[in-house]
Parts: C-alpha cells; sequence; structure tokens
C-alpha cells in the first residue's frame, strides 16, 4: 500500500505468517523501516523522543487544518486541533514549518496494546503519531 495524500509518501510493505500481518511502515523514497506494526503492537526501530524533552516555545503556532495530512483512518479536524493543541509549541515544529513552510505533517492514530500492572493484562490505548519529514 502507497499513501501520498500530498507531500508526505508512505509506503506499508504487508506480510502474513499466517496468524498475523505485519506491517513496516516506510517513508518514501527512503527504505528503512520506520517502525512495524501487527495486532495492535507498534514496534519503533529507533528510540521514540518524548515530546517533553524537547525545547519549547514561548507562544504556541497557530492551528491551520490545511497543513496536515491524514495517514490511515480518517481524524475529525477538531481531534487534530487537539492533537496539535498538544505539540504546537515545541521548537522542532517551528523550524520544520520555516524550512519547508508547504510541507504538510502527518498524523496517524493507532490503537497499541499497553501491558498494564494493575490489571494484569494488556489494554488498547490510543497512540497518535506525528511525522515531519527533514
Amino acid at each position: 500500500i502507497q499513501l501520498s495524500n500530498d507531500s508526505l509518501v508512505f509506503n506499508i510493505e504487508s506480510v502474513s505468517d499466517g496468524l498475523y500481518q505485519y506491517n513496516y511502515w516506510k517513508l518514501q523514497p527512503n527504505t528503512d523501516t520506520l517502525f512495524w506494526s501487527y495486532a495492535n503492537n507498534l514496534t519503533f526501530n529507533e528510540n521514540q523522543i518524548n515530546s517533553i524533552n524537547l525545547p519549547a516555545l514561548i507562544t504556541s503556532l497557530d492551528f491551520d487544518i490545511n497543513q496536515f495530512q491524514i495517514i490511515g483512518q480518517s481524524i475529525p479536524d477538531n481531534t487534530i486541533e487537539n492533537i496539535w493543541s498538544e505539540v504546537s509549541d515545541l521548537k522542532i515544529l517551528k523550524e520544520y514549518r520555516e524550512s519547508l513552510p508547504n510541507s504538510r505533517i502527518g498524523i496517524s492514530k493507532q490503537i497499541i496494546q499497553v501491558y498494564d500492572e494493575e490489571l494484569g493484562f494488556s489494554a488498547p490505548y490510543l497512540k497518535n503519531l506525528i511525522f515531519v519529514v527533514k
């Protein structure tokens, strides 16, 4: 599957072992796998960066729905705005917007399984992934 709504071109390679379908997410034209998923699990090939560890701006960037590209299932505009409000004060996003003003910011909504020690089993958890291209 190749997703190329606008400026972010993703290729999702799918392989099945008869039990699970494995999806390998790649940002084209690079052939490296960003992460892979199967049965509501995501495995990242690099360490994730927690947004609280990134330098923040004093003022947040404005929200403009036209700057976003939805990757995968649709997301309502008000949900995108809520996601944006969580990260719109990050310096890295301001630098991205200034260096590539016409590029889109990709957003993908994923349901993953997270082990809950109190429950003693994994429970579904909504994870919003944000993609920018250097």
